[in-house]
């Protein structure tokens, strides 16, 4: 098992209005993909900086070639996110490996 992790840092007032983009494009994104599974967006509390609020979305892959697919697809939401929220909002992915 793969597990795909995008961390998210947005600006403290914005917390609402990113988890509605979560709920609105995110949610049905992974609802409707057959390349990732168990969906979980989780608020990061040793986050370091007062001045931003951390998110972490942990999603499932059963191997590389679905971690593939599914970068393509969480990049076109993405960029939904970062139309909307500009230099507000910082987000990087990381894949790791269940062994």
């Amino acid at each position: 098992m793969i597990l795909y992790n995008t961390t998210y840092y947005i600006r403290p007032d914005l917390e609402a209005s990113f988890i509605r983009w979560w709920t609105d494009y995110m949610t049905p994104a992974i609802e409707k993909s057959d390349v990732v599974s168990n969906p979980r967006l989780l608020k990061i509390l040793s986050n370091p900086d007062p001045q931003v609020k951390a998110f972490a979305l942990h999603v499932e892959a059963g191997d590389q070639a679905a971690v593939e697919l599914w970068e393509k697809r969480a990049a076109d939401v993405n960029s939904l996110l970062t139309n909307e929220f500009g230099e507000n909002v910082l987000w990087f992915s990381t894949v790791m490996e269940d062994f």
